[in-house]
């Protein structure tokens, strides 16, 4: 079912359909999920493992592949899609969409959900 290498940002920002399920009563849920938009775009985009105390000390890389990955221009896209479907590699069908959707604050944070749809799309 999967069988492609990302080999750029692109293929998988490109894919990426941001949706509001529900709003907060004070409106600020377009603000932030644009917000989100941006800063979700700009660590995609990075290159290498995050400087993170968890990236470093939670086993997720060890030094040598924080090494190897420091100047991968792919590798966050590559976990990103990774934690959405559990694989690095994309859908043979490039006609897949990534839904990111914000639900309004139950407490005090907006929570945001991750789905990987393949054809037909939802919309």
């Amino acid at each position: 079912m999967y069988n492609r290498h990302i080999s750029s940002v692109g293929d998988v920002l490109d894919h990426i359909h941001y949706n509001i399920v529900t709003s907060a009563t004070d409106g600020t849920t377009p603000l932030f999920l644009e917000l989100f938009k941006r800063r979700l775009k700009r660590y995609l985009e990075g290159t290498g493992h995050p400087p993170h105390p968890f990236i470093e000390s939670s086993g997720l890389a060890d030094e040598c592949g924080i090494d190897l990955d420091c100047g991968s221009s792919v590798i966050r896209a590559q976990h990103f899609l990774l934690a959405c479907t559990e694989s690095d590699l994309l859908p043979v069908d490039n006609d897949f969409t990534i839904e990111v959707s914000a639900r309004a604050p139950v407490d005090t944070h907006i929570h945001f959900g991750i789905v990987l749809y393949q054809w037909p799309k939802p919309w």
